[in-house]
């Protein structure tokens, strides 16, 4: 039986400090053998969690090739991530004594399993996100640190992107509002991408719709479809990153627009030269207006349906 020194932690740095080797070498110092539990986000390349297991396992083993290196992912209960921290210690050391060993801020007050565990002060600590802030802000002309964004790049999760796209209706002239951008030659409906601070699409909707056609008073928001929209610029990276928008009705109250935020010009089509094909829509939207049609349709032949049915029971 002998001794185990146990190190966890993120280290979501470029490499480590002064204070990361303090503890890594009193752990091995004080018992022979180390282990690495290196914490693992559900969420990889974020700004918290920049870096993913096999480049931090490497900047580990480039510091304490002897160590033994393995993971642990993140849990909702303290409690449970105690439970898998022991049940990974005994699996890989259970004759062996561990001590688990941790800096400031470190996993400490958050473990609750069976282990001694030893707080190292170091005069050498700087924090991890004091690290990340200062790294984040440095662009360098290096191989290394281009060879390390198109690794990031190739290795996260494909990307959806989400959007809304409103369609108008002026139901009394039977006309669609549409916009058009300055570099543009056709129109489009109004909407954007989905801001971080929306609480909803519904929120996101009415937020681009009053940006890019300000000053129109408009209701009845109905809920149309969402779809995937094949956006020009997303060309050629169709497998890692596309667009999902959420389509949204509304109907004009009053008021007029020349267009607000990028869009430079508004102008009001009839529903049916968009039906037609006679209304100059940019190719990414003409899915939009397919869906809109078949939407408004229905709709219109539902409610046709009702007052037959009342006239009738009449």
């Amino acid at each position: 039986m002998g001794k185990v020194g146990v190190v966890i932690g993120r280290f979501q740095v470029d490499d480590l400090s002064n204070g990361h080797l303090d503890i890594f070498k009193r752990a091995m110092s004080e018992n022979g053998k180390l282990l690495v539990i290196l914490g693992n986000s559900h969420l990889i390349n974020t700004i918290p969690d920049p870096l993913d297991y096999p480049v931090r396992c490497k900047m580990v083993q480039g510091k304490f090739p002897e160590a033994c290196i393995t993971f642990v992912r993140n849990r909702k209960d303290d409690a449970d991530w105690s439970k898998d921290i022991d049940k990974i210690i005994h699996e890989l050391y259970p004759t062996d004594t561990p001590t688990l060993y941790g800096g400031r801020d470190s996993f400490i007050p958050n473990y609750s399993g069976k282990n001694r565990c030893i707080e190292v002060h170091s005069y050498n600590t700087i924090s991890g996100s004091k690290i990340r802030e200062t790294v984040g802000d440095e662009v360098l002309d290096e191989v290394g640190f281009r060879k390390g964004i198109i690794y990031t790049t190739r290795n996260r999760f494909p990307r959806l992107h989400g959007t809304v796209d409103i369609v108008c209706v002026d139901t009394a002239n039977q006309t669609i509002g549409l916009g058009k951008k300055p570099l543009e030659h056709e129109y489009r409906f109004a909407g954007g991408f989905v801001d971080i601070k929306d609480r909803s699409f519904e929120m996101a909707a009415k937020r681009e719709f009053g940006e890019e056609f300000p000053g129109l008073e408009v209701g009845n928001w109905q809920f149309i479809c969402s779809c995937r929209v094949d956006d020009w610029r997303f060309g050629g990276v169709e497998e890692s990153e596309y667009i999902m928008t959420s389509f949204f009705y509304c109907e004009k109250l009053w008021g007029a627009t020349h267009g607000g935020d990028d869009i430079s010009e508004v102008r009001w089509f009839k529903i049916d030269d968009l039906r037609s094909n006679r209304v100059p829509l940019i190719d990414c939207h003409e899915i939009l207006g397919q869906k809109f049609l078949e939407w408004y349709d229905s709709k219109n032949t539902q409610s046709e349906a009702n007052v037959g049915e009342l006239v009738d029971v009449t």
